[in-house]
């Protein structure tokens, strides 16, 4: 598979077989646990698919079907989102310091300015 692109690549000669549903294990200990997955095959013979034309070589790569990019990692942010995150954690940060002291202040000399 090739992640650029998003083709696989198989030898000209090359047998495919189809898969099984997969069989999905779980194991469970103290603490932690486990999730694994394994397919085998059916056995039954796959036929590939004719090589595109030109034409349909090039819809593809242009991929025309996709109207948005690929979908980050839930996992990441986007980037007004972390922006947004890191500048309110700024700005409590400074108001907490400004708070501190004239607590400070106003415990050492009665005033708080």
């Amino acid at each position: 598979m090739v992640d650029e692109s998003g083709e696989l690549v198989v030898a000209e000669q090359a047998r495919v077989l189809a898969l099984d549903a997969p069989h999905v294990e779980r194991l469970v200990r103290t603490g932690w646990s486990l999730v694994g997955a394994s397919w085998i095959t059916t056995g039954d013979l796959l036929e590939p698919p004719q090589p595109p034309g030109i034409f349909a070589h090039v819809l593809l790569a242009l991929r025309l079907w996709r109207l948005t990019p690929p979908r980050a990692h839930p996992s990441e942010l986007p980037i007004w989102k972390a922006a947004a995150i890191l500048l309110s954690a700024l700005a409590l940060l400074v108001a907490f310091e400004i708070t501190l002291a004239f607590v400070v202040a106003y415990l050492v000399t009665g005033r708080a300015y």
